[in-house]
């Protein structure tokens, strides 16, 4: 158990190291995104994508990446708090195996025995019918 959590550990660790860096990747991103803008005169209320599209593709492209990688960090967040939490709750469903699983001793076939001793039973009653048919047909 508790190597399982030192391993949690080690996972959200280098979680929030991704995440720490492409934070900061994404900051830069901003500034040369903010940088283009200003050289591209791109108007302040931004026109609409397909505007941007047309007019000024290379920002428009440069935008695009930079919001993919803003959702890509909010996933990362999102994953980094589901492991903390999952850390956080113990695990109780450990299994232990403590008899090893072993052939069967008798086959799986039908039981004979059973099967004669139904046959035997249910001959009985018709034999006795077949009999008692036999008598009333012809009076003595």
């Amino acid at each position: 158990m508790e190597r399982r959590q030192q391993m949690a550990r080690n996972g959200i660790k280098l979680l929030e190291d991704g995440f720490q860096q492409e934070q900061q990747y994404i900051e830069a991103k901003q500034k040369k995104l903010e940088e283009m803008r200003k050289q591209l005169n791109v108007p302040n209320p931004e026109p609409a994508d397909e505007l941007l599209k047309s007019n000024y593709p290379s920002y428009f492209e440069a935008k695009r990446v930079l919001q993919n990688n803003i959702e890509f960090n909010k996933l990362v967040a999102a994953k980094i708090e589901s492991e903390k939490l999952d850390l956080q709750i113990p695990k109780t469903t450990m299994v232990q195996i403590v008899d090893l699983a072993q052939p069967p001793k008798s086959p799986a076939s039908p039981n004979r025995f059973l099967g004669a001793v139904l046959l035997a039973i249910g001959l009985f009653p018709t034999v006795g019918g077949f009999l008692m048919l036999k008598s009333s047909r012809y009076p003595v």
